[in-house]
């Protein structure tokens, strides 16, 4: 695994620095071992660096470009289609150009995703992030399975055949972790249990 450096990558700026992101997330995740916790916070954290450069527009370090590259989305046939389907919930309600704004990709690879072709992996990265963000703002809808993408950057370092069970768990630990703290659960985290 990538070690980021000792001093806090994050650019001036933004809003969260490495060092607090893996605090905020080291409480979710209670109930797992130390190793497996350990490297869930840090891809976690890493997420939140790469957002906040991509967010920054300052160029990012190269173990940032590597990290991104080596953790590089990829899509099962069935998560495309429910990516492709919150891009067409989202373009009804907007329009092509609004969506390529929200989601950083030109309006023409948008419509190239639409008709079913496969999105270029720094794309393909956007697009997930997207989703996510927009799932956990309440700005679209989780359907057909959605909760998935929301939860597979926790899930990249488990292995494939145990995906449905881990982010099974990962749902219960924060349907727990909402109800101890008397916070409203969230429509997708509901969305997900029902699923």
């Amino acid at each position: 695994m990538l070690k980021p450096p000792v001093s806090d990558p994050t650019p001036a700026g933004s809003e969260l620095s490495f060092a607090d992101a893996e605090a905020e997330f080291a409480c979710l995740l209670p109930r797992l071992p130390k190793h497996v916790r350990r490297r869930f916070i840090r891809e976690f954290a890493l997420e939140v660096v790469i957002g906040a450069y991509a967010d920054s527009g300052v160029a990012p370090p190269r173990w940032v470009r590597e990290a991104v590259s080596r953790g590089a989305a990829s899509l099962s046939p069935a998560e495309l289609r429910t990516l492709r389907s919150a891009l067409r919930r989202r373009i009804m309600v907007t329009s092509r150009e609004a969506v390529a704004e929200e989601t950083g990709v030109t309006p023409g690879t948008l419509h190239h995703v639409l008709l079913g072709r496969k999105p270029q992996k720094r794309n393909l990265i956007r697009l997930e992030r997207w989703y996510r963000d927009a799932v956990l703002a309440g700005a679209i809808e989780v359907k057909d399975g959605g909760a998935g993408l929301v939860l597979k950057p926790f899930l990249r370092l488990i292995p494939p055949a145990e995906h449905d069970r881990a982010a099974s768990e990962l749902i219960t630990i924060l349907r727990e972790l909402y109800a101890r703290h008397g916070w409203e659960i969230p429509a997708w985290v509901n969305a997900a249990t029902a699923s």
